[in-house]
């Protein structure tokens, strides 16, 4: 099985709990060959604290994707302004609904995209002094 899921994910842990299975770990070469053909992704560190009791005991190195919001080029820019604010001034309640999101920081949300931000977005980023 290969999956884009937050850490830890029941699918993983429930897995591994009930199949005899293992998480197989893939190596620099194949990683950077991915990351160099495949440049919408992201390498990820994988620690044992992220899949608790599912056999990992080293961290490693993983394929990974940000979520991000994703919105039409012509949406209005003071809505997607507005969207972007209420995310990042609610993060901790997106963390408590979905831990997974904890990567998606504001920060990460402007190093990390894979697409050009959006006016909307690029605005608050610069009031917050990330862009």
């Amino acid at each position: 099985m290969f999956a884009f899921i937050s850490l830890p994910a029941s699918a993983i842990t429930r897995m591994t709990a009930t199949s005899q299975c293992r998480i197989l770990q893939l190596d620099e070469a194949f990683l950077e060959k991915f990351a160099d053909e495949y440049p919408y992704y992201k390498m990820c560190d994988v620690t044992p604290e992220m899949l608790p009791d599912c056999g990992v005991e080293a961290m490693y190195r993983s394929v990974s994707q940000y979520g991000e919001l994703l919105v039409r080029k012509d949406a209005d820019e003071d809505f997607v302004y507005w969207l972007t604010r209420t995310l990042y001034e609610n993060y901790e309640k997106l963390i408590a609904a979905a831990p997974g999101a904890s990567v998606c920081t504001a920060e990460n949300a402007v190093k990390n995209t894979s697409f050009n931000l959006h006016a909307g977005a690029q605005r608050y980023f610069r009031e917050t002094g990330l862009q």
